[in-house]
């Protein structure tokens, strides 16, 4: 894996705060942050629950319009 910058091959794989947080790794030569497009092989990817429907929410911005 190399650097999507700069193409450098020292990487730095970042501590997570949580188990099913995504994988980040920073470029040692440019200090770009990315995660990697593939998912690393000692943490799997952990299913969802089963039988539970995915919700979104409506996004509205708090501005109020004058005319």
């Amino acid at each position: 894996m190399q650097c999507r910058r700069c193409d450098s091959l020292r990487l730095l794989k970042l501590e997570k705060k949580s188990r099913k947080d995504n994988d980040i790794l920073r470029c040692r030569d440019c200090g770009f942050l990315f995660s990697p497009s593939e998912p690393d092989e000692e943490s799997p990817a952990q299913p969802g629950p089963k039988g539970k429907q995915s919700r979104t929410a409506a996004i509205s911005s708090g501005y109020k319009y004058r005319r």
